[in-house]
């Protein structure tokens, strides 16, 4: 009965150490996505839609898929690509964006890009935005937008 007194605190320490290992396993941190660069551009007068544009890379062990996004902002969040077909610009939704390994992905003007419908608001230069953007594997994942100007590039090209 000593011997088991003895090895109870030995076991309840393994059984912790054990679930520390099972959290931090690399399975369970596989699906790491790092979201750089996001930004809007200001509305125009009474525009109901808005694009936002970012750049996601896969700096995880596995590949992950963008399944969707949300923001207070907005009443939808859409997927969309953007694409030239036969001489003419086409835009479709997109169910999800593949994000393999090691990959780095950009949404920018005239491609991809995060398209908000029924703006609750204009976006005026200056406003920041939240969007959460929803990953297969790596989860929800929160960003900020800062709105720039109607006519803007890109944050690089803000002066």
């Amino acid at each position: 009965m000593k011997v088991m007194t003895q090895i109870w605190p030995a076991l309840a320490m393994m059984a912790v150490a054990a679930m520390f290992v099972v959290l931090a396993s690399p399975s369970s941190l596989a699906a790491t996505i790092e979201v750089t660069g996001a930004w809007a551009r200001a509305t125009p007068g009474s525009a109901k839609n808005a694009a936002v544009y970012f750049t996601m890379t896969n700096t995880g062990k596995e590949a992950d898929k963008l399944m969707g996004a949300e923001t207070p902002a907005a009443e939808s969040a859409e997927l969309h690509e953007t694409a030239m077909v036969g001489g003419i610009m086409h835009m479709g939704s997109a169910k999800a964006v593949d994000v393999p390994v090691g990959a780095k992905i950009s949404f920018a003007p005239n491609g991809r890009h995060l398209m908000l419908t029924g703006l609750k608001k204009p976006l005026h230069k200056g406003d920041e935005i939240a969007v959460t953007l929803h990953f297969e594997k790596a989860g929800a994942i929160g960003t900020k937008v800062p709105v720039l100007d109607v006519a803007a590039l890109g944050p690089q090209h803000q002066h």
